[in-house]
């Protein structure tokens, strides 16, 4: 069997799910998959990725709830209600350590392989070692690197709403991504004078260009929007936190219009450009 643990945001882990489930295949092995639901990716498995994903193969998931709530943001509310959410999110928590250690101790005791992308630098594991054997692993972005991204499949009504959002003008939308808040690289590798730059250079290559943007700071949502006016889609009622549910929803939406549009213009060092690029087999332009 192969037994994954994919950890970090969304499409980091949908890089990991893709290899295992590839491994999986090859070698006529049962795929296992251990989904943590944390801060930073605030959803259970099947709220993200259609039922019939890797339905080809043997396959089990076992989701496991780590987060609810911030202990922090409950505090600040005060009062009965307070403590009540406060007990309740001990409860979520103690529960995941107990169904987590379970699972995690009995599949690495059945397991003769292991690895650990935290402990080994991500370095790619070379896939014919899992041939007849069993295989543990705990990765982020990616196992092998050779898995297909185009056997991870979101919900069809995700893919429904990103092409309602692009209104059948993909042949002439450019996807842009710009990523800030914390990513330190992005803020400085890649500036917003000089998306500004790209966009302008695209608009006067083709006058019908427009433009789906995907950023997690609505200063710069504002800025575009007040450039380049209608060019700019949007999706309406975007969250930014990826904390909470609707922000995870928010999430896959920008992934599934940018991967929908001709090209991307990207943000330095990320995962997130890179993955929307991938997954809609279009070219990634790193700005």
């Amino acid at each position: 069997m192969i037994v994954c643990e994919p950890t970090s945001g969304l499409t980091s882990r949908s890089y990991v799910l893709a290899d295992a489930y590839a491994l999986a295949k090859k070698y006529g092995q049962k795929l296992i998959v251990i989904w943590q639901k944390t801060s930073d990716c605030n959803c259970f498995y099947e709220e993200v990725f259609d039922q019939e994903q890797f339905s080809d193969i043997p396959h089990r998931i076992y989701n496991c709830n780590k987060f609810e709530y911030k202990i922090n943001e409950l505090k600040q509310e005060g009062g009965a209600r307070s403590l009540f959410m406060i007990g309740r999110e001990a409860l979520v928590r103690v529960s995941f350590l107990i169904r987590y250690h379970f699972l995690t101790g009995m599949y690495k005791r059945l397991c003769a392989v292991h690895k650990n992308s935290y402990q080994d630098g991500n370095a790619l594991f070379p896939e014919e070692e899992a041939r007849g054997k069993s295989c543990y692993f705990e990765a982020y972005n990616c196992i092998t690197g050779r898995g297909d991204l185009q056997q991870i499949r979101f919900h069809w009504k995700d893919l429904e709403e990103a092409k309602e959002i692009l209104g059948g003008k993909e042949a002439h939308c450019v996807g842009v991504h710009i990523r800030r808040t914390d990513h330190g690289p992005a803020i400085s590798g890649s500036p917003t004078e000089r998306f500004v730059e790209e966009i302008r250079r695209r608009i006067e290559e083709d006058p019908q260009a427009c433009f789906y943007l995907a950023t997690d700071d609505w200063d710069e949502q504002r800025k575009m929007e007040g450039l380049f006016g209608g060019r700019i889609l949007s999706q309406k009622g975007k969250v930014l936190n990826r904390s909470s549910k609707e922000g995870m929803h928010s999430s896959v939406i920008d992934v599934l219009c940018l991967s929908r549009t001709k090209l991307i213009l990207g943000s330095h060092s990320s995962i997130f450009s890179k993955f929307s690029a991938e997954y809609g087999n279009i070219e990634l332009h790193v700005v």
